[in-house]
Parts: structure tokens; C-alpha cells; sequence
């Protein structure tokens, strides 16, 4: 076979080769339809990929860890997004049909030849959202390429949403990484954000005053001043009229200075100060009718051959000697040192007794006026008390616990107890004063020390509204005269409280025997109830007492109406009536005189 011969058939070959391997890797498919036939449904391939295109890219200084998106890029920085070769811009988009699953995998960074870009070609990939139930071709501009995008260029701060709804992108204005950093979470101070942006402080040691509160000291102060005028009609012991206006002021201002130390401890010093002015007793009780002692049944103790008075520890009242009245008066009702925890307040001081501190006392709306346990009297003649004030305002040590075992047992139980070497003390409505041996006139009384005093209480809230509490106290005190008619004190006293709505119900009951061995005991009751449905309220209240040691008997009852004119200020009206049975001397007998009086009274009361 000659040269051109041969030449031609391996030409020939060649060709017929080469056209069977574009055959082959295009696809029957792809040859054009005869003319005027229509197209058959065939299946999709993906079409071949586009010549590997040249790219240089441009040479730059890697950025530093920490990227303010903010501030200016610097002048060698690539641009934000790729942008296609012109070469390439020419070209026909590819067919963008749904993808059929079976390409490769592109999620992990794909290395690219040097000098060379090859975009992705898996719509399918890492990060890609799918909107609908599909996933837009990775040309389409609804496809978001997501941190596996390989592009160095690439900048996830922003991207073109092509008019389609998508998730919020975070950016240098917005979202935990604002301004380049990772404001918070897990990746705070990473390798996002570089180091941290918010401000570190070392902690500081605290002194030694700051740990045990002296850093900073806490001033508290409280208080009211409540006055009241009433007509007063009354009767005279000789049967005229006593008519009279009565002028009745009480106030008081207590202030305390606390600190507060690291472990929550809160310990300081108080001081209560207590002024009256009530024209007709000083303190409660006082001269009660007219029995002279060593005459009749009058209680009488004879102290160097010559017959005193007696007057019992509780009631305070005596019949005999000069009554012991100042318009007006003021004392140190408190003055203690205080320590309170999450065990109990203690005191140590001048103070309450916890007798006095868990008696009850009856609801009331008005300012100043009561039946029992009466700061001040219009009338004179109140001599109930359901207080047991078994030490008053003595020097003394208290501990108060705090209310236990409301979530065990469904309600709340408070313990008191106290203990007071002296019972000697003058408050502004209480005095107990020392006998005074040299002076006639002046009754006796029993002169108690060691006084122990106890306390409780329980309370309970009921889903419907309804609040029940109850008091118990006790107190006992030593007798120090060494006189056979005086005694040990055991006084005891109980007390309940009921609310529901509008309503509110109070009873107590006091017992004593007065610190007197014989028959001399004094025993009080008191009731009263209120309906305040709003700023104004209704009260009605009433007490009896007797005291036997110097047989005297009364009985009070107050009805009054209160408008609350502000939180701090009320105002107050309505009418007492008091009366007393006290023993009299008539000729050589002793007999009973029945002394009373009625008061219309208007009182305002303010607190702070």
C-alpha cells in the first residue's frame, strides 16, 4: 500500500475514533432531531462542565485574626464575592433542571489547581437552603452558599437575595458577631472574635470593715404622732356634772443604724422615744376610789406599825394615797442593741418582753381610741388591759424565732423568750415605780426581779380568703420584798385573730394574780371587730376587767367610723363610753360607787 494510502486510512481511523468517543460521552441524545419531528422526553445528565478558564488571582496579605467588617478593606484585600471571568460571561448558562441526586460530595473545602477557580458544581451543597421542597440551582440567585464555600473571596457578612425571603444573616451591624467578634456564648473571645471586647476587672479583696458591714451603715427611722379632742360629760363624786373638753396627744419616733455584713448578718442599735399628753392618768391605772388602808376590808399592809396601801403588779390601780397624774410625759421606751439573722432576732436592751410582744390585741380603724389597752383615755376611766407587760420597758434579753414550719404542717408557728433581771421601769403609759418605805401615802407594791417571759403564735391562710391567728404568752417573775401578802407573778394570756374579706374579728383574754399571795387577782377580756371595704372602715369595740385587790370593776365600749385620707394620714370620729365600780368610804362601812362618762371625740392620725 503505498504512503498516501496508508496516510489516509489512518487518517480516516483516527477520525472515526475520536468522533466514536464524542458519541460516546455526549450521548444518542444529543444528536438534532430529524427535521419536523418533536423532541422525546429523554433523561436529564448534567451537561459537560466548562473548560477550566484561567484565573490569576490577585496577591494579597492574609487578614489579621480579629476582622472589623466596619472598618475599610485594605487596598491589596481581594474583592468581597468572586466575580466571573469576561471569558466566561460570554458563555450560555448551563441547564439549570432540578438536580438528580448521585454527585459528588462537595460539603468539605475542595483544593484548587494553582492559577486556576473551579466554582462548585453540587447544588446539593454544605450550607445550601432549600426553599419549597427543592434546592434552586447553585446558579440560580435564590441558592445561598453556606461556610463551606471554598471561595477565598468569599464574604459571609452579606450576599444577594435575589428577591426571595430568607433567614436573617448575621453582619458587622447586627447579631452576636457585630462588629467582627462573637459578643457572647460559647465562642466568646474565640477565634471569631479575637479577644474579648467586654471589659475585664479583677475582683478586689474587700476590707475589713466592708466584711463586717461597717462599709457602709444603714439609717432607719419611723414613727407616727396621733392627737385627739373630745366633750366629755361625766358625773362628779359629790353627783354634779363634770362636763369638760379633753385635749389627748401621743406620739413616737423610733431610729435605728444597722449594718449588714458578707455573710447577711444584719446587727445595730435602736432607740424609741414615746411622748403623751393625757391630762387625767399617768401611765396605766392609778388611784381607784377611796378605800383607806386598815379600814374594813381595805388591802392594807403594815409596814412599822404604820397601814399602807397596796398596789398590784398588773392592774396597777390603788385606793388609797395621792394619784399620781402628769399632763404630760416623756421616756425612753427603747434603747437596744439588736442582732438579726435567719435563726431569730435577738435583743439586748431596753425592749418589749416577749409576753407583751405575742399578746393580741383587737382590730381597730381609729387612730388613738380603744376599749382595752388604751395608749390614752378621753374619760379617765379605762382599766382594761389584755397586755401581759410582766417587765415593760426593763433592761433585758430577747430572742424571737422566725415563723417555722408554714411548708411542713400547712401553718405558721413564731417562738418568743425573754429574760429581765429588773421589772422597775417608767414608760409614758407605764410605770412601775420602787416602794418607797419612808412616804405613807405612796402603796406598796410587789417588787419582782428574774422575770421570764414566753411566747406563740400560729397563723393560717386558707385558699378562701380566711386568716386565723393565735397567741399564747406566759410570764413569771421572783417577788423580792420578802412580805408575806406579796407573791411570785404567773400571769398568762391568750388571743385570737380572724379575717375574711372585708371583715375583721379580735378577742383576748389576760389572767394574773397580780404578784399578791391572797385574793388579789386581776383578769381582762376584750372583743372588737371592723368592716373596712375601703378608705373608710367601721369599728366597734369593747372590754372588761376586774382587779380584785382593789375591788374595783369596768367596762368600756367605743364605736367610731375612719377615712383614710392618704397611706400616711387618717381621720376618725365616734363615741367612748367608760364606766368603773370602785370601793368607797362611807361612815364606818365600805360601800360601791359607780363612776362613768361618755366622749364624743374627732382624732387624726399621721405615720412616717
Amino acid at each position: 500500500m503505498s504512503t498516501r494510502l496508508t496516510f489516509f486510512v489512518s487518517t480516516a481511523l483516527v477520525s472515526l475514533g475520536l468522533a466514536g468517543v464524542s458519541i460516546a460521552q455526549s450521548g444518542p441524545f444529543d444528536a438534532p432531531p430529524p427535521p419536523g419531528t418533536a423532541p422525546k422526553a429523554r433523561p436529564y445528565s448534567p451537561p459537560p462542565a466548562p473548560a477550566p478558564q484561567p484565573y490569576s488571582a490577585p496577591s494579597y496579605s492574609p487578614p489579621p485574626a480579629y476582622s472589623d467588617y466596619n472598618a475599610p478593606a485594605p487596598a491589596n484585600t481581594p474583592p468581597p464575592a468572586y466575580q466571573q471571568p469576561a471569558a466566561q460571561a460570554s458563555q450560555p448558562a448551563p441547564y439549570s433542571a432540578p438536580y438528580t441526586a448521585g454527585a459528588p460530595d462537595y460539603s468539605a473545602p475542595q483544593p484548587a489547581p494553582a492559577g486556576a477557580y473551579y466554582p462548585p458544581s453540587d447544588p446539593a451543597l454544605a450550607g445550601g437552603i432549600q426553599y419549597g421542597g427543592m434546592t434552586p440551582p447553585r446558579n440560580s440567585p435564590q441558592f445561598y452558599r453556606g461556610p463551606a464555600f471554598t471561595d477565598p473571596n468569599y464574604n459571609p457578612g452579606s450576599y444577594d437575595t435575589g428577591g426571595s425571603a430568607r433567614p436573617p444573616v448575621y453582619s458587622a451591624q447586627s447579631g452576636p458577631r457585630q462588629g467582627g467578634t462573637v459578643q457572647g456564648g460559647p465562642m466568646a473571645g474565640g477565634p471569631y472574635g479575637g479577644p474579648q471586647t467586654r471589659p475585664q476587672t479583677a475582683p478586689q479583696k474587700r476590707s475589713f470593715l466592708d466584711r463586717i458591714g461597717l462599709g457602709k451603715l444603714r439609717l432607719k427611722t419611723d414613727g407616727f404622732l396621733r392627737a385627739g379632742n373630745a366633750f366629755v360629760s361625766g358625773v362628779r363624786n359629790d353627783g354634779t356634772d363634770n362636763d369638760r373638753n379633753e385635749l389627748v396627744v401621743d406620739g413616737m419616733i423610733r431610729s435605728e443604724v444597722s449594718a449588714i455584713t458578707a455573710g447577711g448578718l444584719e446587727y445595730g442599735v435602736s432607740l424609741k422615744l414615746r411622748g403623751q399628753r393625757d391630762r387625767l392618768r399617768e401611765g396605766f391605772g392609778g388611784l381607784a376610789g377611796d378605800c383607806p388602808p386598815g379600814f374594813g376590808d381595805c388591802a392594807t399592809l403594815v409596814v412599822a406599825g404604820t397601814p399602807r396601801a397596796l398596789n398590784g403588779h398588773t392592774g396597777q390601780l390603788y385606793n388609797f394615797g395621792f394619784n399620781e397624774t402628769s399632763e404630760q410625759d416623756l421616756q425612753l421606751e427603747g434603747a437596744h442593741l439588736f442582732l438579726r439573722s435567719a435563726y431569730g432576732d435577738i435583743t439586748l436592751g431596753r425592749d418589749d418582753g416577749s409576753a407583751a410582744l405575742f399578746s393580741g390585741s383587737v382590730p381597730s380603724t381609729l387612730p388613738l381610741a380603744r376599749a382595752s389597752n388604751a395608749r390614752t383615755d378621753y374619760t379617765g376611766l379605762d382599766m382594761t388591759k389584755t397586755l401581759n407587760d410582766a417587765s415593760g420597758f426593763a433592761e433585758k434579753i430577747t430572742y424571737t424565732s422566725p415563723r417555722l414550719l408554714g411548708d411542713q404542717i400547712g401553718f405558721g408557728v413564731q417562738l418568743g423568750v425573754s429574760y429581765a433581771p429588773k421589772t422597775e421601769v417608767c414608760g409614758a403609759d407605764y410605770c412601775v415605780r420602787g416602794n418607797d418605805l419612808s412616804d405613807p401615802f405612796s402603796p406598796l407594791s410587789p417588787s419582782l426581779e428574774d422575770a421570764v417571759e414566753l411566747g406563740l403564735a400560729i397563723d393560717r391562710t386558707f385558699n378562701s380568703g380566711l386568716s386565723v391567728e393565735g397567741t399564747l404568752n406566759y410570764a413569771t417573775a421572783r417577788e423580792a420584798t420578802g412580805f408575806a401578802v406579796f407573791d411570785d407573778l404567773q400571769s398568762w394570756g391568750t388571743g385570737l385573730n380572724i379575717g375574711w374579706g372585708d371583715f375583721e374579728f379580735g378577742t383576748n383574754y389576760l389572767s394574773s394574780n397580780n404578784g399578791i399571795a391572797d385574793d388579789g387577782d386581776y383578769a381582762a377580756f376584750d372583743a372588737g371587730l371592723t368592716w373596712k371595704p375601703a378608705a373608710w372602715g367601721i369599728s366597734l369595740g369593747y372590754g372588761q376587767s376586774k382587779d380584785d385587790l382593789a375591788k374595783a370593776e369596768g367596762r368600756s365600749v367605743v364605736l367610731g367610723g375612719s377615712y383614710d385620707w392618704t397611706e400616711s394620714f387618717t381621720l376618725g370620729t365616734g363615741l367612748q363610753y367608760s364606766e368603773r365600780d370602785v370601793p368607797i368610804q362611807n361612815g364606818p362601812l365600805v360601800d360601791s360607787r359607780t363612776d362613768d362618762a361618755i366622749a364624743l371625740f374627732i382624732e387624726g392620725g399621721f405615720k412616717f
